[in-house]
């Protein structure tokens, strides 16, 4: 090799060295390698994969740890260290109890409001009298329990038909079943000046019967008593 060689290798290898920072130096000395990552670099895929199940967000360019996620795993672990301390668990222990007992006595207040509220008043039913399907308006019909204004209607118009004749032909015609018509008579329903057998008016009985509701304990046995 010719000294003139010589010159020009040395040159390209000075420039080679000026690229990458200087020879010599590895990645993990440049500013921007400190200023980025912590520790050194991740040699190995094993270390980098360790480095991200721990928590940590590694710096591809550097293959390294960084800054940051360091710094907010090490304070991550710190705050559950002092979670740990026997002071923490004493005072989260004391938190859990006032809690409870703060539930307990809403409760107890809640249960004492309730005891002292007036009970409701009873209910009670406007029909007064007997209503019969063959002689009342349309209004005094709806107004019986279980009938309203769409059967009352019914009522009417078959009426206008023809008179109804007993308690079978007022079920056949219009109500279609047994309990509707078993309501009804204890509400006040009479056809012909009569109740249904086993379901005499009621007032205060039909002021208890609620159709849309599910029956009451004590509604069924007094139905039961009835026959019904």
């Amino acid at each position: 090799m010719t000294q003139r060689q010589r010159s020009s290798t040395l040159l390209a290898l000075s420039v080679a060295c000026a690229s990458i920072a200087g020879c010599g130096r590895g990645p993990d000395t440049s500013a921007e390698y400190r200023a980025l990552c912590h520790g050194q670099p991740l040699r190995t895929v094993e270390a980098r994969n360790k480095a991200m199940e721990d928590g940590y967000e590694v710096v591809r360019m550097f293959d390294c740890i960084s800054k940051a996620s360091y710094a907010e795993v090490l304070a991550s672990t710190a705050r559950a260290e002092a979670a740990r301390t026997p002071e923490a668990l004493a005072r989260r222990q004391e938190e859990r109890e006032a809690r409870i007992a703060e539930d307990r006595a809403r409760r107890a207040a809640e249960d004492e409001r309730k005891r002292l509220e007036p009970p409701p008043p009873p209910r009670t039913y406007a029909v007064t009298r007997p209503v019969d399907v063959n002689t009342a308006s349309e209004a005094e019909l709806a107004g019986v329990l279980n009938v309203g204004s769409s059967t009352a209607k019914q009522i009417v118009a078959e009426r206008e038909k023809r008179p109804f004749d007993h308690w079978p032909d007022l079920v056949g015609r219009v109500m279609g079943a047994a309990k509707p018509a078993v309501y009804a008579s204890i509400g006040g329903l009479v056809v012909n000046g009569r109740s249904l057998d086993g379901a005499p008016f009621d007032p205060a009985f039909a002021a208890q019967l609620d159709p849309q509701a599910p029956i009451t304990p004590e509604v069924a046995a007094k139905l039961r008593g009835m026959g019904i």
